[in-house]
């Protein structure tokens, strides 16, 4: 790239992040999921919140590479310090001011990829290169879509790309003019690592990598030099995961366990969703059955290696049914429809006028693709020679997308990749048949893929019930049950929609229809405590005896389940069975130990089996405790009734008349 490049790669830096942040700030306007993570988002914020709780033992061994969501703890590190809840309870939503944060981080951080794409198409084909290769990226829809959502896709594609160009420096100098230290191929080891610890599939990168500082140095003294230390910085990287993984975490899981899993998914036989080779398993019924295959085993590897073997079992009982599966997901790996992942991606690009405009124009995946492959063909001479670091690692992202499973999401490094080869590709065409030909006929054809369908891509959404339990808390109750009753039509057996479906009626006074709602849920899965825990309270007013079943059996199947010995226990109390009830409150105690209505209950049982210096002892542990205004008056209430039973009686007074009888006897 030429010596004045600077001011194009701050005009490209500027246009690119402009373009994220008015996309993202429409996105705050209407997406639901702004500030209310769901599914692969929700599990990447609710670590955050234990890596800030707990430090960076917390969750191991890890089941998802703990990169991002050590990112998503360090922008949340104020949060945690100034605001009282800190990112929020798990499972909820985070407050609107870290998802700013989060976002704006990811346009600065994708801007950056946009310049480091400009970099490498610069030096390999001059700066009209870097300018389409940097406006081709600036205006990838789908990389501009991620940078609004809680996943890591924005930092491995940094990452990704910023290995690349320190390999690709490396690559285009002479290999005995470098340092001692061999700092170039330290960077990259280091950058690399990072990348892997974000995304797991990056590890396989650094054996490649490691081949082509071989490659780059053979004829050279320092050959095994730049070996170690490309190794040297990859361990600095990832020997923290694997220390935390292996002492912490007490199993051997290098990065992370879930690579099995995703395998087995992305390999299974079917057809719908979820067992189709190109989407993941929504959560509930479906996800559950996939986890009941290895429930038997203890240990985060060793399930995954079961599902790895399962995989290969699937793979060799229908070898032709597997062969086709691989061929619809090779097809989807070039077409120009982005399969889903975590969202309906049509229905995204509809309520978001950004998107829609970038939908339609260069930046469309599908013409990315083309654009790749094209630049491939034009730089067929020199690819193998030139431009070996960038192709082996789009090969290598490409093969390992297509064994697992090509959702749109994964595509988007390989496609940030592309742009170096779209740029360079457009910087030396002409206005010809023959450059416009090639490029025009290689569109039609990935256009015309028509995988995934049009009604998988309308439809498609990863978990219809995540969504409406995000529309239930937001307090739209209409549309919390459309979803709901979705989950159904797709699945008649979830119990979770039925469990929830029951509470939006208890809570609009349909207590019949309540109650039906719940005793379906326990049909469909007499294992769920939260339904018999609702069934239980719902019937305690009409049907004591039914009602205490039904608590007891929600903590006979979960133990830890706080609340149902609670409830368990006001019931066992409200039918003057004292024992049952100090005992189901004491264990809510065991399970939370400062859960301040387990104590105020206990504390009422105490007293009324005049227990006072044990009811007095609990009301200490809340004496400083700010507590809601119900338990608060709940409080007030058992201070007074302890104060009256410590009081002495008052003394018998005897009056003069009496004293004077008394006398005469």
């Amino acid at each position: 790239m030429l010596a004045d490049s600077s001011r194009l790669l701050l005009i490209l830096f500027i246009v690119s992040f402009l373009i994220r942040l008015g996309v993202v700030a429409q996105m705050s306007s209407h997406d639901i999921c702004f500030q209310q993570p769901f599914v692969d988002e929700l599990t990447n914020v609710d670590q955050a919140r234990d890596f800030l709780d707990s430090g960076p033992s917390a969750g191991t061994p890890y089941w998802k590479p703990p990169g991002y969501p050590g990112v998503l703890a360090l922008l949340g590190f104020p949060f945690d310090n100034l605001e009282a809840r800190g990112l929020g309870a798990r499972g909820q939503g985070v407050p609107i001011g870290f998802a700013w944060i989060v976002k704006i981080f990811q346009c600065l951080i994708d801007a950056g990829t946009t310049c480091l794409l400009a970099m490498l198409a610069g030096r390999w084909a001059g700066n009209r290169a870097a300018l389409w290769a940097g406006l081709l990226h600036a205006v990838s829809w789908l990389s501009v879509y991620c940078c609004g959502q809680f996943l890591d896709t924005t930092l491995f594609t940094f990452l990704t790309v910023l290995s690349v160009d320190l390999l690709d420096r490396r690559w285009d100098s002479d290999p005995e003019s470098s340092s001692p230290l061999e700092l170039s191929w330290f960077f990259v080891g280091i950058v690399t690592g990072l990348a892997s610890i974000t995304r797991a599939v990056a590890l396989p990168l650094a054996g490649v990598y490691a081949l082509l500082a071989l490659k780059k140095s053979w004829h050279s003294h320092r050959r095994w030099n730049s070996l170690s230390a490309l190794l040297l910085g990859l361990f600095l990287s990832i020997g923290p995961v694997m220390a935390l993984n292996r002492w912490a975490g007490e199993d051997q899981v290098i990065i992370s366990s879930n690579g099995g899993v995703n395998l087995y998914i992305g390999n299974r036989a079917g057809g719908e969703i979820g067992a189709d080779g190109l989407t993941s398993v929504a959560a509930g019924p479906r996800w559950d059955a996939v986890l009941e295959l290895t429930q038997d085993l203890e240990k985060p590897s060793a399930r995954s290696r079961a599902y790895v073997r399962l995989a290969v079992e699937e793979i060799l009982s229908q070898p032709g049914a597997w062969l086709q599966r691989m061929g619809i997901k090779a097809l989807a790996l070039i077409s120009a429809r982005d399969v889903p992942n975590n969202k309906n991606l049509i229905a995204e690009e509809e309520r978001n006028l950004g998107l829609k405009i970038l939908r339609y124009g260069p930046g469309t995946s599908g013409f990315l693709v083309a654009l790749l492959l094209f630049g491939v063909w034009k730089t067929r001479r020199e690819l193998l020679q030139r431009g070996l670091p960038i192709i082996a690692t789009i090969v290598l992202l490409a093969l390992l997308t297509w064994i697992f499973f090509v959702a749109g999401r994964y595509r988007v490094p390989i496609l940030a990749l592309g742009c170096v080869f779209g740029g360079i590709g457009l910087a030396r065409s002409t206005l010809q048949w023959r450059d416009f030909a090639p490029l025009l006929f290689i569109s039609l054809l990935i256009h015309l893929i028509p995988i995934p369908s049009r009604t998988l891509m309308e439809t498609y959404c990863i978990d219809p019930m995540a969504l409406g339990y995000i529309h239930e808390q937001r307090g739209e109750v209409d549309l919390a049950e459309e979803w709901y009753q979705r989950c159904l039509r797709e699945d008649p057996s979830d119990y979770r929609a039925h469990h929830n479906i029951g509470h939006l009626a208890q809570n609009r006074g349909d207590f019949i229809a309540a109650q039906l709602k719940f005793e379906e849920a326990v049909r469909a899965n007499p294992n769920y405590a939260p339904s018999w825990n609702s069934l239980g309270t719902l019937l305690a007013t009409a049907d004591g005896p039914r009602a205490l079943a039904a608590v007891r059996k929600a903590v006979e199947v979960d133990p830890s389940y706080t609340n149902a010995w609670i409830n368990l226990g006001q019931l066992l109390e409200s039918q003057q069975m004292y024992p049952g009830a100090l005992d189901a409150y004491q264990r809510a105690r065991r399970l939370e130990s400062e859960n301040p209505l387990a104590i105020l209950l206990e504390a009422r049982v105490r007293l009324a089996r005049n227990e006072r210096s044990q009811a007095r002892r609990l009301l200490l542990k809340l004496e400083e405790a700010s507590l809601v205004p119900g338990l608060q008056e709940l409080q007030q209430r058992l201070k007074e009734r302890l104060q009256t039973l410590e009081s002495p009686p008052p003394a018998e007074v005897i009056s003069p008349l009496q004293d004077s009888a008394e006398g005469e006897d």
